[in-house]
Protein backbone atom coordinates (compact mmCIF):
# COMPACT_ATOMS: atom_id res chain seq x y z
CA UNK A 1 0.00 0.00 0.00
CA UNK A 2 2.97 2.42 1.20
CA UNK A 3 5.12 1.69 -1.99
CA UNK A 4 2.00 1.93 -4.36
CA UNK A 5 1.24 5.81 -3.02
CA UNK A 6 5.30 6.39 -3.93
CA UNK A 7 4.54 5.94 -7.70
CA UNK A 8 4.22 9.95 -7.87
CA UNK A 9 3.63 9.06 -12.16
CA UNK A 10 0.57 8.77 -10.92
CA UNK A 11 0.31 12.27 -9.00
CA UNK A 12 1.66 14.53 -12.11
CA UNK A 13 2.00 17.18 -9.45
CA UNK A 14 3.70 15.70 -6.91
CA UNK A 15 6.37 14.27 -9.86
CA UNK A 16 6.92 18.37 -10.71
CA UNK A 17 7.63 19.18 -6.95
CA UNK A 18 9.64 16.39 -6.95
CA UNK A 19 11.58 16.58 -9.68
CA UNK A 20 11.75 20.37 -8.52
CA UNK A 21 13.42 19.55 -5.14
CA UNK A 22 15.84 17.52 -6.68
CA UNK A 23 17.28 20.12 -9.31
CA UNK A 24 17.00 22.04 -6.22
CA UNK A 25 19.33 20.03 -3.88
CA UNK A 26 21.55 20.24 -7.30
CA UNK A 27 21.57 24.08 -7.33
CA UNK A 28 21.78 24.68 -3.39
CA UNK A 29 24.44 21.99 -3.18
CA UNK A 30 27.34 24.68 -3.52
CA UNK A 31 26.09 27.29 -1.74
CA UNK A 32 25.65 24.93 1.14
CA UNK A 33 29.35 23.74 0.97
CA UNK A 34 30.36 27.80 0.64
CA UNK A 35 28.67 28.42 3.66
CA UNK A 36 29.42 25.07 5.32
CA UNK A 37 30.44 26.71 9.07
CA UNK A 38 26.93 27.30 9.48
CA UNK A 39 25.56 23.71 8.16
CA UNK A 40 26.39 20.44 9.68
CA UNK A 41 27.33 18.54 6.19
CA UNK A 42 26.77 14.92 7.37
CA UNK A 43 22.96 15.71 8.24
CA UNK A 44 23.19 17.55 4.60
CA UNK A 45 24.50 14.07 2.99
CA UNK A 46 21.63 11.48 5.01
CA UNK A 47 19.05 13.64 3.49
CA UNK A 48 21.00 13.80 0.17
CA UNK A 49 20.87 9.92 0.66
CA UNK A 50 17.59 10.04 1.56
CA UNK A 51 16.20 11.70 -1.44
CA UNK A 52 18.40 9.63 -4.07
CA UNK A 53 16.63 6.45 -2.02
CA UNK A 54 13.56 7.63 -3.19
CA UNK A 55 13.96 8.30 -6.55
CA UNK A 56 15.50 4.87 -6.76
CA UNK A 57 11.88 3.77 -5.85
CA UNK A 58 9.50 5.90 -7.26
CA UNK A 59 11.49 6.27 -10.75
CA UNK A 60 10.87 3.10 -13.63
CA UNK A 61 13.75 4.83 -15.67
CA UNK A 62 16.85 2.51 -15.44
CA UNK A 63 18.59 5.45 -15.97
CA UNK A 64 17.58 7.71 -12.97
CA UNK A 65 17.87 4.07 -11.26
CA UNK A 66 21.62 4.12 -12.20
CA UNK A 67 22.49 7.73 -11.21
CA UNK A 68 20.58 7.47 -8.07
CA UNK A 69 22.66 4.25 -6.86
CA UNK A 70 26.22 6.07 -8.34
CA UNK A 71 25.56 9.17 -6.15
CA UNK A 72 23.94 7.20 -3.37
CA UNK A 73 27.43 5.58 -2.57
CA UNK A 74 29.26 8.69 -3.40
CA UNK A 75 27.69 10.71 -0.55
CA UNK A 76 27.73 7.27 1.70
CA UNK A 77 32.41 7.56 0.93
CA UNK A 78 31.76 11.08 2.24
CA UNK A 79 29.86 10.01 4.98
CA UNK A 80 32.26 6.63 5.97
CA UNK A 81 35.70 9.00 5.37
CA UNK A 82 34.67 12.70 6.05
CA UNK A 83 37.24 13.92 3.40
CA UNK A 84 36.84 17.40 2.83
CA UNK A 85 38.05 17.84 -0.69
CA UNK A 86 35.39 14.98 -1.89
CA UNK A 87 32.41 16.44 -1.19
CA UNK A 88 33.52 19.55 -4.25
CA UNK A 89 33.80 16.38 -6.75
CA UNK A 90 30.01 15.74 -6.77
CA UNK A 91 29.38 18.17 -9.61
CA UNK A 92 32.42 16.70 -11.30
CA UNK A 93 30.76 12.81 -10.35
CA UNK A 94 27.44 13.54 -12.00
CA UNK A 95 28.81 15.77 -15.18
CA UNK A 96 30.92 11.97 -15.58
CA UNK A 97 27.79 9.63 -14.64
CA UNK A 98 25.73 11.42 -17.02
CA UNK A 99 28.43 11.87 -19.85
CA UNK A 100 29.27 7.50 -19.06
CA UNK A 101 25.15 7.19 -19.59
CA UNK A 102 24.77 8.79 -22.90
CA UNK A 103 28.26 7.56 -24.66
CA UNK A 104 26.96 4.31 -23.78
CA UNK A 105 23.81 4.81 -25.36
CA UNK A 106 25.63 5.49 -28.39
CA UNK A 107 26.35 1.74 -29.16
CA UNK A 108 22.91 1.52 -29.50
CA UNK A 109 19.74 3.67 -29.94
CA UNK A 110 20.80 7.13 -28.56
CA UNK A 111 18.94 8.14 -24.95
CA UNK A 112 17.75 11.23 -26.72
CA UNK A 113 16.45 8.81 -29.48
CA UNK A 114 15.04 6.84 -26.79
CA UNK A 115 13.09 9.65 -25.26
CA UNK A 116 11.95 10.98 -28.63
CA UNK A 117 10.70 8.22 -29.65
CA UNK A 118 8.34 7.89 -26.21
CA UNK A 119 7.33 11.31 -27.19
CA UNK A 120 6.36 10.16 -30.75
CA UNK A 121 4.43 7.13 -29.26
CA UNK A 122 2.63 8.86 -26.94
CA UNK A 123 1.22 11.45 -29.83
CA UNK A 124 0.74 8.09 -32.04
CA UNK A 125 3.51 8.70 -34.59
CA UNK A 126 7.06 7.19 -35.20
CA UNK A 127 10.62 8.79 -35.26
CA UNK A 128 11.43 9.06 -38.83
CA UNK A 129 15.00 8.60 -40.07
CA UNK A 130 15.57 12.42 -39.73
CA UNK A 131 14.62 12.44 -35.95
CA UNK A 132 16.63 9.42 -35.53
CA UNK A 133 20.03 11.11 -36.85
CA UNK A 134 19.48 14.38 -34.95
CA UNK A 135 18.77 12.84 -32.01
CA UNK A 136 21.92 10.80 -32.27
CA UNK A 137 23.70 13.88 -32.99
CA UNK A 138 22.09 15.79 -30.15
CA UNK A 139 23.48 13.18 -27.84
CA UNK A 140 26.98 13.12 -29.23
CA UNK A 141 26.74 17.29 -28.07
CA UNK A 142 25.53 16.45 -24.75
CA UNK A 143 28.55 14.00 -24.49
CA UNK A 144 30.92 17.22 -24.99
CA UNK A 145 29.28 19.16 -23.09
CA UNK A 146 29.37 16.99 -19.57
CA UNK A 147 33.21 16.39 -20.46
CA UNK A 148 33.86 20.70 -21.25
CA UNK A 149 31.61 21.15 -18.06
CA UNK A 150 33.22 18.23 -16.14
CA UNK A 151 36.61 19.63 -17.01
CA UNK A 152 35.71 23.19 -15.84
CA UNK A 153 34.55 22.17 -12.64
CA UNK A 154 37.95 20.03 -12.37
CA UNK A 155 40.13 23.08 -12.85
CA UNK A 156 37.92 25.30 -10.36
CA UNK A 157 38.52 22.75 -7.87
CA UNK A 158 42.10 22.35 -8.22
CA UNK A 159 42.85 26.43 -7.95
CA UNK A 160 40.54 26.02 -4.59
CA UNK A 161 38.50 28.91 -4.95
CA UNK A 162 35.82 28.46 -3.30
CA UNK A 163 33.69 31.22 -4.71
CA UNK A 164 34.16 31.00 -7.99
CA UNK A 165 33.48 27.42 -7.75
CA UNK A 166 30.21 27.76 -6.09
CA UNK A 167 29.46 30.58 -8.40
CA UNK A 168 30.05 28.36 -11.36
CA UNK A 169 28.44 25.17 -10.17
CA UNK A 170 25.27 26.81 -8.44
CA UNK A 171 24.53 29.41 -11.17
CA UNK A 172 26.78 29.67 -14.45
CA UNK A 173 26.92 25.80 -14.96
CA UNK A 174 22.81 25.89 -14.66
CA UNK A 175 23.14 28.62 -17.39
CA UNK A 176 25.15 26.70 -19.22
CA UNK A 177 22.60 23.99 -19.50
CA UNK A 178 19.75 26.59 -20.24
CA UNK A 179 21.11 28.01 -23.29
CA UNK A 180 22.01 24.70 -24.27
CA UNK A 181 18.40 23.22 -24.23
CA UNK A 182 16.85 26.75 -25.36
CA UNK A 183 19.21 26.85 -28.02
CA UNK A 184 18.66 23.43 -29.20
CA UNK A 185 14.75 23.97 -28.77
CA UNK A 186 14.56 26.98 -31.08
CA UNK A 187 16.94 25.56 -33.66
CA UNK A 188 15.07 22.43 -34.10
CA UNK A 189 11.41 24.30 -34.32
CA UNK A 190 12.68 27.04 -36.45
CA UNK A 191 14.88 25.74 -38.54
CA UNK A 192 14.47 22.38 -38.87
CA UNK A 193 10.87 22.28 -37.85
CA UNK A 194 10.92 19.48 -36.30
CA UNK A 195 7.90 18.85 -34.04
Amino acid sequence: MILSMLYLKDYPKLTKLWNILLVGFGVVYPFILFWKPLVELRIFFVVAILLWIIQIIVTENTYEKLIGVLLIVFFGFYLLFEVEAFVYLYPIAVNIILFCIFFYSLKGEAIITQIARKIHEKKGGVCDDMVVRYTRNLTKIWCWFFVLNGGIILLLTLMENKLYWTLYCGIVGYCLVGILIGGEFLYRKVILRIK
